[in-house]
């Protein structure tokens, strides 16, 4: 459009006009994080990314490795991975009757990355081998007991992609409505206007 001598452009999308950067359009399926569309890539909407706690494969480090202080090897059925541990471990000078605490970094890391060289997978590769038969329901069982979460470093535990957060509701976005209590909630829902109701990203 053109007045005062100059043009204006106008869009019906939901766009920044300084970026670029559109946004979808808000749905309700948009603000469900079990929507793939919706849904965080990196955490796929579960807001934790799971990773190996050494505190629980190791929970006494004042034990060594044939005091079984790996626990994640430490059950009948896993006891020839214990035994070519061993074998394995005191070829590569890793010594296998002083407490992992007492271990040099050297030796600790080489306890944990392993040797590919020498045929020697370390905790970490026994863990993904385990990994791979993770459908199964008993095997996810045993590994989450040997894991921890922490929050998503994309959505910081949000669940959502940053377009849909760019949402707002009365200035939160919608991961911080859904946050919280009900009580506050009525409060937070019974302070707002018609137009502050109005669900729209921001562009500030």
């Amino acid at each position: 459009a053109h007045w005062d001598d100059q043009w204006h452009e106008f869009s019906d999308r939901l766009a920044c006009d300084r970026c670029g950067q559109e946004f979808p359009v808000p749905q309700p399926e948009l603000f469900l994080w079990s929507n793939a569309e919706a849904a965080c890539s990196h955490c796929a909407g579960a807001g934790q990314i799971p990773e190996v706690d050494p505190r629980k494969v190791i929970p006494d480090p004042s034990r060594t490795i044939r005091q079984k202080a790996i626990a994640i090897m430490a059950t009948p059925s896993h006891a020839d991975d214990f035994a070519q541990l061993l074998s394995l471990a005191a070829r590569l000078d890793v010594p296998v009757d002083v407490p992992i605490e007492k271990l040099t970094e050297v030796q600790a890391q080489l306890l944990w990355s392993g040797n590919q060289e020498a045929g020697f997978d370390g905790i970490d590769g026994f863990i993904k081998r385990l990994e791979k038969k993770r459908y199964r329901p008993h095997m996810r069982m045993f590994l989450n007991r040997f894991y921890r979460r922490r929050p998503c470093a994309m959505c910081a535990g949000k669940r959502f992609k940053p377009e849909v957060l760019a949402h707002r509701v009365g200035g939160l976005d919608f991961a911080e409505v859904l946050r919280q209590q009900v009580g506050d909630a009525r409060d937070f829902f019974a302070g707002l206007g018609e137009t502050a109701m109005a669900v729209k990203p921001a562009l500030d």
